[in-house]
């Protein structure tokens, strides 16, 4: 996942100040530059009360209960209506139409570090705590917080290099996805609302954290004698990066001819931490594109996938980190919960088909000096019995519904027995609550979740929404387990013991909207048992807590958790 972890502090300082200014106190949007610039010197008495009964007002209208907001001073995360369930409202649609000025502009980085200069230098507790800041950790804040709301801004179609991008609303989306499912309800393909096709293939293996998807990885790497082509969200500054590029370089020292291509996401190698091993490839001679859209500059590249000479394919939610690699030896370093999937056969062809795909439309679009990747899926041989599909989720392409969760969507409407989800991130829409929820509660189909806790999830910022999710989840009868220990990055779902999905999707509103994602759909009946098993040993006493009832689900209340729930939910 992205790393969109910003200071609470900052965060809703500087978005209840800007919410202040530019809706409670009526500032025409148009003016929006200006004002913020005056404002910053000083809030006068009059302008102060503005904003607090502006913000009032605002805060009563996104309540589930209006109610409990007297009786007390914080905000139960529970009793906010998220971005999923309250529409944008006419005060959040005036600040964002602002910002977007701003960002037309080029200003909203000199109004982010003029607001909290202001912030920091005041006698008060926000002050003080951005004083106590390390001058590194605020400076990353303020990045993120920039980053994260012109993603916003973009992901709408709000500034003036997105106006092409449709947004719908959640609420919207979601009806569109059920029309979708409706209209096809009588077609009994699986995948036909997925752009892809079944393909044969002689073997699939289930591949359970670093150590054995990177000893499969080194293994059919190491055999590569025509091409090895890498997709994937980073490779790591980090031990296992190093590893990982040593092995690619050696490679093509010892055969000159092998062809060696790697995608990452562009945005995500200029980070800190992500970017140096991805050089040393590209300074050795190695083919590398750093993903970048030039129509959605939002939009991210996710997908994980290593495809070795049109034969084997290894895929899922791994990265090339120690997070994920368990080969770190030192015992401070994570060792997060994974899952890949190993394919031999016809089905690897079919994911250098996609991964062809992905080439060859950055090489075109935008003009990059890399020869185009020729790839074809031949049939399918007597031998290969075992039914797969990989399906491509394009953000770019895709805004009414993403081939992988209409996908989900349609294998969960045709469950009768058991559906299991164990996935990093749960954020529930309408959409998939209202599938899940007929499911329990018309056909009694067995539902079990398995999502990160407050104490396991990588980034805290999504804890609250997850958290949320959980609690419904168990309101409605699905039997919910939340993770112990390290973070839980697996993202897999098993349908009756006959559909299986490993992916890179997360089940949140990133995955949907934003980033460029793939999903392994395996028909066959042994390997959904086999992952049935593998659920039912990670949510085991001592891995994971069970919730039994909403009751059991500790939120905490924090005044982040508006502009989390509300501004920032599609970046979760």
């Amino acid at each position: 996942m992205r790393d969109f972890t910003i200071s609470k502090t900052l965060t809703v300082s500087v978005l209840s100040f800007l919410i202040g200014v530019n809706s409670f106190a009526q500032v025409p949007p148009n003016k929006i530059k200006s004002a913020l610039i005056s404002e910053i010197k000083e809030l006068t008495a009059p302008q102060q009360e503005l904003l607090k009964q502006g913000a009032m007002g605002y805060l009563v209208s996104i309540l589930k209960d209006p109610t409990t907001l007297a009786q007390s001073k914080s905000i139960a995360a529970n009793n906010i209506q998220d971005l999923s369930q309250k529409e944008t409202t006419k005060e959040e649609t005036e600040l964002l139409h602002g910002l977007a000025l701003l960002v037309n502009y080029g200003k909203l980085g000199v109004i982010i570090e003029q607001l909290v200069e202001k912030l920091k230098s005041g006698n008060n507790a926000v002050g003080k705590q951005l004083q106590a800041l390390p001058p590194a950790q605020l400076a990353y804040a303020k990045g993120m917080l920039v980053a994260s709301i012109e993603a916003t801004i973009r992901v709408r179609g709000l500034s003036a290099d997105s106006k092409a991008n449709e947004y719908l609303e959640w609420s919207a989306l979601s009806n569109k996805m059920v029309e979708r499912i409706n209209a096809d309800e009588k077609n009994p393909n699986i995948l036909s609302l997925s752009d892809s096709f079944w393909v044969n293939t002689r073997s699939v293996k289930i591949l359970v954290d670093g150590p054995a998807s990177f000893a499969q990885r080194e293994l059919i790497m190491n055999r590569a004698s025509e091409s090895i082509n890498i997709l994937t969200w980073s490779i790591y500054d980090d031990m296992t990066g190093a590893q990982s590029v040593d092995l690619l370089l050696d490679r093509k020292k010892q055969n000159p001819n092998l062809k060696i291509r790697v995608i990452v996401d562009g945005q995500v190698a200029a980070t800190t931490g992500h970017g140096d091993q991805v050089k040393r490839l590209e300074d050795n001679g190695v083919e590398v594109i750093r993903w970048f859209s030039i129509t959605k500059p939002f939009a991210g590249q996710h997908r994980k996938m290593i495809i070795v000479d049109n034969k084997e394919m290894i895929a899922g939610g791994l990265n090339m980190g120690d997070f994920y690699s368990h080969k770190n030896p030192d015992l401070t370093v994570p060792r997060w919960r994974d899952t890949d999937i190993y394919v031999e056969g016809t089905g690897a062809a079919d994911g250098n088909r996609l991964f062809a795909q992905v080439w060859n439309e950055q090489v075109l679009s935008r003009k990059l000096n890399f020869a185009k990747v020729k790839s074809t899926t031949a049939p399918s041989t007597p031998g290969e019995k075992i039914q797969i599909s990989v399906i491509n989720h394009d953000p770019i392409k895709s805004t009414q519904g993403s081939t992988i969760m209409l996908t989900l969507l349609k294998a969960i409407r045709t469950s009768k027995t058991q559906i299991d989800i164990e996935n990093a991130y749960i954020i529930l829409f309408p959409a998939l609550k209202n599938e899940l929820k007929k499911a329990i509660d018309e056909r009694g189909v067995k539902v079990r979740i398995f999502t990160n806790s407050a104490e396991s999830v990588d980034e805290p910022i999504v804890s609250i929404p997850i958290l949320r999710s959980v609690s419904e989840f168990a309101d409605m009868g699905a039997e919910v387990y939340v993770k112990r220990g390290a973070t839980l990055h697996s993202k897999l779902v098993v349908v009756d013991s006959k559909f299986s999905m490993i992916m890179s999707y997360n089940l949140h509103p990133r995955s949907e909207r934003i980033e460029g994602e793939m999903a392994i759909f395996v028909k066959d009946v042994n390997f959904a048992s086999n992952l049935h098993k593998i659920f039912t040993q990670d949510t085991a006493e001592g891995k994971a807590y069970r919730i039994r009832s909403s009751s059991e689900v500790q939120i905490p209340s924090s005044p982040v958790s508006v502009p989390t729930l509300r501004l920032f939910f599609d970046m979760l």
